[in-house]
């Protein structure tokens, strides 16, 4: 898998020097992942392209992989967002493999006006066999 941010099927591309990851000895993952680019018909008015965010996260670790399942419960527990014009929740899996991959895919929930949109973000971890 490459590195994407696809929001609603469509690839923004990744912007390497805007995202971070940083993941602790003791598993506890902070990241912001951004999109190279706006959705089309935003460019207007966005000021900046999404950003994907995970602050102070604890990860699973499963077999050589580390999970987390973004739910009510994490959601309500650890600061997880998409930003883009405002904060909107995220449901889903993220996972970082062994190979250095970190992948999230799941649902941006609905604002009230727009419908749930799928995003899959994945970052490869610099220094972890590249």
């Amino acid at each position: 898998m490459r590195e994407e941010f696809r929001l609603g099927g469509v690839d923004l591309g990744m912007d390497g020097d805007r995202s971070s990851v940083v993941i602790s000895a003791s598993g506890i993952l902070s990241a912001e992942l951004s999109a190279a680019t706006t959705p089309a018909g935003t460019s207007e008015w966005a000021l900046a392209p999404p950003l994907l965010y995970f602050r102070d996260v604890p990860l699973t670790p499963a077999g050589d992989t580390m999970t987390l399942t973004v739910d009510d419960d994490a959601s309500d527990d650890y600061d997880i967002a998409l930003y883009f014009v405002g904060h909107r929740d995220v449901r889903g899996a993220l996972t970082v493999r062994p190979d250095g991959l970190l992948i999230f895919t799941g649902l941006v929930t609905s604002d009230g006006v727009n419908p749930a949109q799928q995003l899959t973000v994945s970052q490869r971890l610099y220094g972890t066999g590249d």
